[in-house]
């Protein structure tokens, strides 16, 4: 099992490497999200989608796709 922290939840949405590593390993292993990293990440991915230029509900909604391959 690997735990993954908010900064991770975070790398998911913001670059490709982290994301395609979940989706990759998501399959073949436990990936655990504690429900404070998820917050966590909810809290702060927002301003920095905004400093960004990213659209900030397409952010969200990419940080949320990928909860299926995490144990809760």
């Amino acid at each position: 099992m690997l735990v993954v922290d908010a900064n991770i939840l975070i790398r998911a949405v913001l670059g490709v490497r982290v994301r395609s590593l979940i989706v990759k390993y998501g399959a073949v292993m436990d990936l655990f999200a504690p429900d404070t990293a998820w917050a966590e990440a909810r809290e702060h991915l927002p301003r920095i989608l905004g400093k960004r230029g990213v659209p900030v509900e397409a952010g969200v909604a990419l940080l949320n796709s990928p909860k299926k391959s995490f144990s809760r």
